[in-house]
């Protein structure tokens, strides 16, 4: 695993072919989630929209952490 910012997600990274997992943690609740899919707009506070298994959208600013692999 390593980390990058949810940016560098959203722009696709430094790879090709994407990632096989990402994940983040909820900054409310701390609670680490894989990232499914991430929006591909800011939301209107600029945001990174991201989604997981919770029931809402995660939203994260461009440079929170992201694990990768």
């Amino acid at each position: 695993m390593r980390t990058i910012t949810a940016q560098q997600y959203m722009d696709g990274g430094d790879v090709d072919d994407g990632y096989d997992e990402a994940f983040v943690r909820h900054p409310d609740t701390g609670v680490r989630r894989e990232i499914w899919d991430v929006g591909f707009e800011r939301d209107e506070f600029g945001n990174v929209v991201l989604f997981t298994a919770a029931a809402d959208p995660i939203l994260v600013t461009p440079n929170t952490p992201i694990e990768v692999r």
